[in-house]
């Protein structure tokens, strides 16, 4: 009877270190399992267009101007389709920085990876700075901001503040004062301009590893 109990023991521990391993490599420091919090995004952005010689016009990239391009690219028409932005958890922990999958399309059930098209990621040219209060992190970092589409693209960098509640899992966050180069018509612009993101639903990706 002592010997079952000790393999029941042991049988038991040997589990639990395959499962933490799997949630977590510590001499590689790879996470096989991602939590990721899911964020309405909005942006408020205005290109300066060089539409001519002396000439300058603005065009807007709302939230809304966004989703139109993109829609006419992938050849879809729904203009209520909403963005959507996952911000990798936990803030504040040292794991790879996820540069690509964050910007989703979100037309009624279907979601889909906008890839190129919107990309938001944060900078590898620095750490980020990061504050625990209370039952939230907040990470203070810049933040790159890629679009693409056949009429209108751009690259930009901004400061971004993300805060997520370490219980509930309710996240928020803005990339403030954009700025970078593009083109709209095919003509040189540069584009500034903010995004804001904020929600609660959570999802967690198995990576494969």
């Amino acid at each position: 009877m002592k010997m079952m109990i000790k393999l029941a023991i042991m049988g038991g521990l040997l589990a639990l270190g395959l499962a933490e391993s799997k949630a977590q490599d510590t001499n590689t420091n790879v996470f096989a399992f991602q939590t990721n919090v899911l964020m309405n995004l909005s942006f408020k952005a205005t290109a300066f267009v060089q539409s001519g010689d002396g000439t300058v016009t603005k065009t807007r990239l709302t939230t809304k101007d966004v989703v139109t391009r993109i829609n006419t690219d992938l050849g879809t028409t729904d203009s209520k389709a909403r963005l959507i932005f996952a911000l990798p958890l936990p803030l504040g922990v040292d794991q790879p920085n996820p540069t690509t999958g964050l910007v989703r399309l979100q037309s009624g059930s279907t979601t889909n990876d906008l890839g190129d098209f919107l990309n938001i990621f944060r900078s590898e040219d620095g750490p980020p700075v990061i504050q625990n209060s209370g039952n939230a992190t907040t990470e203070y970092s810049i933040w790159r901001v890629s679009f693409a589409t056949t009429d209108a693209s751009f690259e930009a960098q901004g400061f971004g503040t993300f805060t997520a509640g370490t219980n509930n899992r309710n996240g928020k966050g803005s990339i403030t004062g954009f700025a970078g180069f593009g083109a709209v018509g095919g003509n040189s612009a540069v584009v500034s301009g903010s995004a804001t993101m904020s929600g609660k639903r959570t999802e967690v990706i198995d990576l494969g590893f």
